[in-house]
């Protein structure tokens, strides 16, 4: 089955970027971009992805507040926040928002491609540049509870 994949950044290079290398992938599609939250609710609404590739800093609802509302309108889509930011307040506020996967910016493509996988069967993803015992402890937490 190929996963449906929305990336939402409001930088041109990386959405591009990323969709260059998971078109790459032979069971992975991305059906749309969207360079702010808005827009990414809009396609959510239009494609039903599967993943959506979430920049935490994106204008017209930032990461945070764009998963709140996708995830309202859609409770079984995946989304995955790749951020710069790593403090662990943010990443803790992230999760609660609902996201599946928090990705560090410095990392590389094969760390996106396996915390997609992860979360599309059904796992929780977090950066291994994170560190954290609040953060480490809530998504060991959140992991624990999506095996039930």
């Amino acid at each position: 089955m190929t996963a449906k994949i929305l990336i939402a950044d409001d930088h041109g290079i990386v959405r591009q970027g990323i969709r260059s290398l998971l078109e790459r992938q032979g069971d992975i599609e991305v059906v749309a971009e969207a360079v702010d939250g808005v827009e990414a609710l809009l396609l959510v609404r239009k494609f039903k992805p599967d993943v959506v590739i979430v920049d935490a800093g994106m204008p017209n609802f930032n990461g945070m507040e764009a998963t709140r509302r996708m995830l309202k309108e859609f409770p079984g889509t995946k989304i995955v926040t790749l951020s710069g930011r790593s403090c662990e307040g943010f990443v803790k506020a992230m999760f609660e928002a609902g996201i599946c996967g928090y990705i560090l910016k410095d990392g590389l493509f094969g760390e996106l491609i396996g915390a997609i996988r992860t979360v599309l069967e059904g796992g929780i993803y977090l950066s291994p540049g994170i560190t954290g015992i609040e953060v480490d402890d809530y998504v060991k937490h959140l992991a624990e509870d999506s095996k039930i």
